[in-house]
């Protein structure tokens, strides 16, 4: 907020137009991923105790400072809008945890998820975060936005903002699992030979031991990883954390190899890039859509004030 105050204090007119997402940290999104995928035990034990790793009971335990946090912003962004919330476009997230022409849930898999021993997508861990997230969460910053049943805006009239969400039924198509069905759509080459539930990655049994005695890059299939195009067109919209780690691989791949050899191998940074790279959030297309909701309010909100 002081950063956005001191760019509308520097600008010669308050901003036609705000874009807001928020609300998701609030609850503990990145928790409520970890408890999805993140299987092993040994490892669930550490982020619980560390109090990275929670389910929707946790996360509901939250909702009062959301809501709490919602009119903070609220009061302090009405001074920086001229004293009206009206132009500030919210959008919130879509579920990526469904997929396909009937929205099922996402089942078992590790297809995705196995760049790391201890990550598998875990179904039913996931269907509570996702009825969760529909249920509790979205209908809540819904009202927050709309200062609706719940909302608690002390002025709705100069404290309601627009709610964008025209995306969010298209997402139930194209969760985190989901992968080439109909319409004519073909996932990429990369996807379909490299791509397997648990069998992803391997290391050929010939491969030399690099000088800081860790083993040269795993290859993946028989392409390298820089033939992954992290923006290519997919039935996904929602990043899973092996593309995630195949996006930093990519740079790193670039590298020189003396320099390839002691970083592209390292444990701790491939599962940094795995969980902080990304994963679970929108890819291009995802963002695209997203984008189409918002521009829909924006144009509403324009046309009002030529």
């Amino acid at each position: 907020l002081a950063n956005l105050r001191t760019q509308i204090k520097a600008a010669p007119k308050p901003p036609d137009l705000l874009f807001l997402s928020i609300g998701g940290n609030d609850a503990g999104f990145s928790s409520l991923v970890a408890n999805i995928i993140v299987s092993a035990e040994s490892e669930r034990g550490i982020l619980k105790s560390a109090g990275y790793l929670f389910g929707p009971e946790e996360a509901r335990k939250r909702i009062p400072a959301l809501v709490k946090n919602f009119a903070r912003l609220r009061k302090s962004l009405k001074p920086m809008l001229g004293g009206a919330l009206s132009n500030v476009v919210y959008l919130p997230y879509g579920n990526p945890l469904k997929h396909g022409a009937d929205h099922a849930d996402c089942g078992n898999t590790r297809r995705g998820f196995d760049g790391h021993p201890a990550f598998a997508y875990q179904a039913a861990a996931a269907k509570q975060v996702s009825d969760f997230v529909d249920t509790d969460l979205i209908p809540l910053l819904q009202s927050l936005a709309l200062c609706t049943n719940g909302g608690k805006c002390g002025d709705p009239s100069t404290e309601t903002m627009k709610f964008a969400a025209a995306h969010r039924p298209h997402f139930l198509e194209h969760g985190v699992c989901a992968a080439a069905g109909g319409g004519g759509h073909v996932e990429p080459a990369f996807d379909v030979d490299c791509f397997g539930d648990g069998n992803t990655f391997r290391v050929p049994a010939d491969v030399a031991t690099g000088g800081n005695g860790l083993k040269q890059p795993f290859r993946l299939c028989d392409r390298a990883m820089s033939d992954w195009r992290p923006y290519a067109s997919r039935q996904r919209w929602t990043r899973t954390p092996n593309d995630s780690y195949l996006t930093a691989m990519t740079y790193a791949d670039s590298l020189p190899a003396i320099i390839k050899g002691r970083f592209i191998t390292d444990a701790a940074w491939g599962l940094s890039t795995m969980v902080f790279g990304g994963a679970a959030h929108p890819t291009a297309e995802g963002h695209a859509a997203m984008a189409d909701s918002a521009l829909e309010q924006a144009r509403a909100i324009l046309s009002a004030h030529p």
